[in-house]
C-alpha cells in the first residue's frame, strides 16, 4: 500500500489507495510532503479525464460513477504514480 522506495541515498515517496475495490470512496495516502504533489487526476477506462485537483487530494469520491475500473494519476516533483481503482 504505502512505503518509501530507496533511490540511491534518497527516499522517494510513494502513494497508496484504499479500500480497493470500494463503493467509490477512496483514501489516498502519501509517504512524503504533500507540497511535492502537483496534481491528482482521475480517468475512466476510455481515457477521459473525470477529475483534476491541483496538489494532493487525500480523498476521492467516485460513488456517483458507474461500477468499473478507473485510473488515478498523482504527479509529483520526482515521478508520476499511476494507480488502478475499482468501483463496485
Amino acid at each position: 500500500m504505502v512505503g518509501v522506495e530507496k533511490c540511491g541515498d534518497a527516499a522517494v515517496p510513494t502513494v497508496g489507495i484504499y479500500p480497493n475495490p470500494s463503493d467509490g470512496n477512496f483514501i489516498l495516502s502519501f509517504s512524503g510532503d504533500p507540497e511535492q504533489v502537483y496534481s491528482t487526476e482521475v480517468y475512466n477506462a476510455q481515457g477521459q479525464k473525470l477529475y483534476l485537483s491541483k496538489g494532493f487530494q487525500s480523498m476521492l469520491d467516485l460513488s456517483d460513477r458507474a461500477p468499473g475500473v478507473y485510473f488515478v494519476n498523482v504527479e509529483m516533483d520526482s515521478k508520476t504514480v499511476n494507480l488502478k481503482v475499482v468501483v463496485k
